[in-house]
């Protein structure tokens, strides 16, 4: 599936990241150039993913060149009272530090 021919039916922007929600459940999070996202970030997103419904998404995060995750994040992402509108996750990365950050998270913090 493309998604860049696809219509979100929803879309918020946030100061380091956008989502774009759609009606097949994938849950797109295009983390902004140079971002560090922190758990503040993630407490926004979750208001937004809350005021959608009790729902489960699949996610797609892209990550923007020199975009990254504060270590904080990661612990979250892979605690299953935390991250609890996820079936399943998929990253785009875009560069080698991002890879590293990304092997790390899968290997060592083990998500569910």
């Amino acid at each position: 599936m493309d998604l860049s021919k696809e219509i979100p039916v929803s879309k918020i922007e946030f100061k380091k990241l956008t989502v774009s929600v759609y009606s097949n459940s994938i849950w797109h999070v295009f983390v902004k150039p140079n971002a560090l996202i922190e758990l503040e970030d993630v407490k926004q997103v979750m208001e937004f993913a809350k005021s959608l419904g009790e729902k489960k998404y699949l996610n797609l995060f892209e990550f923007s060149k020199h975009a990254s995750i504060d270590d904080s994040v990661r612990k979250w992402g892979s605690d299953p009272n935390g991250n609890k509108y996820t079936i399943a996750d998929a990253m785009v990365i875009n560069g080698l530090d991002q890879q590293i950050i990304a092997d790390f998270y899968v290997k060592f913090n083990n998500p569910v």
